[in-house]
């Protein structure tokens, strides 16, 4: 298992190093955004990249954190538990971001064949690009709540 949760670390960082080169594309859009209106050139296209750019960091960033125990909790508590004690606590709050997550996927999974109707008009692609970051930051967030789970029993043993 510890394989695994070193698979976890490196697809973790490699989620977060795309997130801060997503924002790293935002900002560029929003600049050229603002050079533009100065300047006088359309930039229509820079905005839609920015918002697409945004939506897919948030996304990553969100699933990365997750894996970090970066989600929210209260600490109080789990602070001054060990062993099984806090294994149970930090099951409990890995089972709700999982839960929350799956239907978070299934109500997306619902509004996709409506966001594909439609298309972000500078750049011509589908609006379905919101709809699919979420349904990654969905997945990925499962996927590491689960490793997650299964360290904290590690843990408690």
């Amino acid at each position: 298992m510890v394989i695994a949760a070193r698979r976890g670390d490196r697809v973790a960082d490699a989620i977060r190093f795309a997130a801060g080169v997503l924002l790293v594309i935002v900002t560029v859009a929003l600049l050229l955004v603002i050079a533009g209106r100065y300047v006088g050139f359309a930039t229509a296209w820079a905005d839609e990249v920015a918002r697409v750019a945004f939506m897919w960091s948030v996304a990553l960033g969100g699933a990365s954190g997750a894996y970090r125990g970066l989600n929210f909790a209260v600490p109080l508590v789990g602070t001054h538990l060990r062993g099984r004690p806090k294994a149970i606590l930090e099951s409990a709050l890995a089972l709700v971001v999982i839960v929350m997550c799956v239907i978070l996927l299934w109500a997306t999974t619902q509004s996709l064949p409506v966001a594909m109707l439609g298309k972000l008009p500078a750049l011509g692609i589908s609006g379905a690009w919101f709809h699919v970051a979420i349904v990654a930051f969905s997945v990925l967030t499962v996927l590491f709540m689960a490793i997650r789970l299964v360290e904290s029993w590690r843990g408690a043993e």
